[in-house]
């Protein structure tokens, strides 16, 4: 299946794409074009508090992404979320399988140790995924997702310390509808995708498909081998099927698969240090100055992915309360390689590095309404087994390289090719329970009162060794300790436990004209863990983590105007972090460590309909994220930009011919300077700049739809991580974000 769905495999799929579509055009009816909406100051509902609300009275600061609008603004995958949502920030390093952190009001959790969950928690169709590489995956077939900022952890599981993102599938029906669309662009990418829904039993049984392709070329071209890196080559699939056997009750079972194989990640050098001399005088190469999009390593990157799941969700409506039931499964994997010192002299590589987590949920809540009180309890449960082995190891030119930048003093008999670190393992077993309540009353006059707590237990127990053949690391051998590398580390084990209370209160205010605004204090709540990097918990080292807490308080003002017109959100917030997690640099080696921050700022949305057609947007996130105790004591924090903003405008309009419409839509984010490095080295800055994205085309008859697409128009060089370059001090290298792409696309709706 996998090979039939490859590079060598697409023309076929190209071509009966192309084939559906032409017969869909001598088939289908001419319905008359969708001329543009006349109801663009609807009311927006959301599920935020897990009921149907309206966004603008509900007291969480919260953006919805309609899955329309992730068609216009060319946003084809979670990371691309980003130029909607100016609080949120996605980064990609070493691969999406370990090296992905999300941040949302510039706190996410960082550092590549697997032990970490994240502090942004992920839903998809209220699935939690523990692990923020689990959700980078291409956007198919969603209804719309909502961006929930600030501590979630009372009504979403677990771990969503600083905020929370529901992706929200399109659900089967009981209405046919199907569509296909296939897009070409430069750097040979490739993207079909289709979806289908059946009613099979009318008003009883239905089903839902959705697939996609999305092949491109790599951006970063290896001098080495002469082959292009950070491509893609990713294929989705979703199945669904409804049941409904009785009024008010419904069962709906979700099956997805993803698979990836691509060569990814590609760093190319951002500066050289001192030891550049000795990568030239054992025949390496280095560019002057560093180039952009062009790099040199002779040993393999690549990274695989494979992620499976299946949920089963219960609704039943007993008039007096509405049920609610949720269990699934997933399991995923990765296998990664990677040249270690990214140059093409043979210094160390990592020739293997696979993972695997097992996730189990179930969930069982229960919501009614009694009077004045809106109540809602639930349970929730989750079990959760990973797994980690990897090697990395010493190169052919590793003696000769480290016997030259010590001036001899050190024999390169020490770091023969091959040796180091030859089987590093990890392994965790966790579970979690949880007990909640979130309940809204209203007191009249206008005013609503939120009040939410949650109990959770936590549990786990795991560890790991690492085992080393490196004479470096022999304790008979004289040698500094930045001489010793790829060290190995003792068999340990080690056992997290914890219990937990957390809530939220707020209270809320709809007075004249629709306004709404509310204040409100949250606490939330991430869990500590076992260090599952084994090397670093060698000489004693951390072997556990403590968890992160977060008090939180937010004042929010939404706001609309002459009828709905120009709608606007604003949101002031403080949060307070204690013993936040980061995997600190402490000269030798990465270790657990755990700090005090502090997020505060103001966000602002506002929509403005000045004509039928015709949408602005504007929104701007003011987010002060720094180290508030310590060595860092002041700096911001790693990757977090004071400012982010997001202009955007969408048009259609109907054509007075042909019997369609065109319509445009155009969105830029901004984002000031950060630091990308975890150390907060000022060699790892990467300055301010703007993305720009944008998609016209035409509606025509037969449901046929048209368009140019464009994202980073104008070609932004930009680094998502500066890192320093392995066994080269003074050196850097970084993970590039994605250049200009553009191309055509064409859509056929069959219904």
């Amino acid at each position: 299946m996998r090979k039939m769905l490859g590079v060598a495999g697409f023309g076929t799929a190209w071509r009966g794409l192309a084939a559906l579509l032409l017969a869909g055009a001598a088939t289908a009816q001419e319905p008359a074009p969708a001329a543009p909406a006349d109801d663009e100051t609807a009311t927006v509902v959301v599920t935020a508090t897990r009921r149907s609300q309206s966004l603008d009275q509900v007291p969480i600061a919260v953006s919805e992404v309609s899955g329309e609008t992730l068609e216009q603004s060319v946003l084809r995958d979670t990371q691309a979320l980003q130029m909607q949502v100016p609080s949120l920030v996605v980064t990609v390093s070493g691969s999406e399988n370990a090296g992905s952190v999300i941040r949302i009001r510039g706190i996410g959790t960082s550092g590549g140790n697997v032990g970490f969950e994240s502090s942004v928690g992920v839903f998809v169709d209220d699935v939690y995924l523990s692990r923020s590489s689990l959700a980078l995956t291409d956007l198919i077939d969603i209804d719309r997702i909502e961006v929930l900022r600030g501590p979630q952890g009372t009504l979403f599981g677990k771990n969503t310390s600083v905020g929370a993102i529901r992706l929200v599938s399109n659900a089967p029906g009981f209405t046919p509808d199907a569509a296909l669309s296939v897009s070409y662009g430069n750097d040979n990418a490739r993207l079909a995708q289709g979806m289908i829904n059946l009613p099979l039993v009318d008003h009883t049984l239905a089903v839902r498909f959705a697939a996609q392709i999305n092949e491109r070329d790599g951006f970063i071209h290896n001098q080495y081998d002469g082959k292009d890196y950070n491509d893609r080559d990713r294929y989705t699939l979703r199945g669904q099927l409804l049941y409904q056997p009785l009024e008010g009750l419904s069962l709906r079972l979700i099956a997805d698969r993803i698979v990836k194989d691509e060569r990814c990640c590609a760093a190319p050098y951002t500066q050289y240090g001192p030891t550049a001399p000795a990568i030239t005088a054992l025949g390496g190469t280095v560019f002057e100055p560093p180039s952009e999009d062009t790099a040199a390593f002779n040993r393999p990157v690549a990274s695989k992915a494979e992620d499976s799941g299946v949920s089963l969700h219960l609704d039943w409506d007993f008039d007096w309360a509405q049920l609610r039931g949720l269990v699934s499964y997933r399991d995923s994997t990765g296998r990664d390689q990677s040249d270690g010192d990214y140059s093409d002299i043979d210094l160390v590589y990592i020739p293997v590095q696979n993972g695997g987590i097992r996730t189990k949920t179930a969930e069982l809540s229960l919501h009614g309404v009694a009077g004045r009180l809106d109540w809602l309890i639930g349970v929730y449960g989750a079990d959760e087994d990973l797994n980690l082995n990897m090697a990395t190891l010493l190169g052919d030119d590793a003696g000769a390289y480290v016997h030259a930048i010590s001036g001899g003093a050190v024999p390169a008999v020490l770091y023969p090719s091959g040796r180091g670190q030859t089987d590093v393992r990890a392994a965790q077993s966790g579970s979690s329970w949880s007990l909640f309540t979130h309940d809204i009353v209203d007191l009249g006059a206008g005013f609503d009162l939120t009040l939410g707590l949650r109990w959770l237990h936590e549990q786990k127990a795991g560890g790991g060794h690492a085992t080393s053949d490196s004479p470096s690391c022999n304790p008979a051998v004289t040698l500094p300790a930045s001489a010793r590398f790829l060290c190995g580390a003792d068999p340990y084990r080690a056992h997290y436990d914890d219990d937990r209370f957390t809530g939220t209160a707020s209270l809320g205010w709809k007075f004249a004209g629709d306004l709404y605004t509310y204040a409100s204090y949250s606490s939330g709540f991430k869990s500590g863990g076992i260090n599952l990097n084994p090397p670093t918990t060698a000489n004693d080292g951390d072997r556990t983590f403590r968890p992160e807490t977060v008090d939180a308080y937010e004042l929010g003002l939404k706001a609309p105007f002459f009828g709905r017109r120009l709608q606007t959100r604003t949101a002031l917030f403080w949060m307070d972090i204690d013993d936040f997690q980061l995997a600190g640099y402490d000269g030798l080696a990465w270790q657990v460590q755990n700090a005090t921050v502090r997020s505060r700022g103001v966000e602002f949305e506002s929509t403005l309909y000045p004509a039928k057609g015709l949408d602005l947007r504007a929104a701007v996130t003011y987010a002060d994220a720094e180290f508030t105790k310590g060595a860092n004591d002041g700096a911001q924090m790693t990757n977090a930009p004071r400012w982010t903003g997001q202009l955007g405008a969408g048009y259609a309009h109907a054509l007075p011919f042909w019997s369609a419409s065109a319509f445009a839509n155009v969105v830029a984010r901004y984002q000031s300077e950060v630091n990308t490095g975890v150390d907060l080295d000022p060699n790892k800055r990467q300055g301010g700049y703007t993305l720009l994205n944008a998609r016209a085309g035409l509606q025509l008859p037969a449901a046929f739809e048209v368009s140019l697409w464009g994202a980073n128009l104008t070609d932004k060089h930009y680094n998502l991580i500066i890192f320093d370059s392995p066994a080269q001090s003074g050196s850097y290298n970084g993970y590039v974000g994605q250049p200009r792409a553009c191309g055509i696309e064409v859509r056929k709706r069959f219904f």
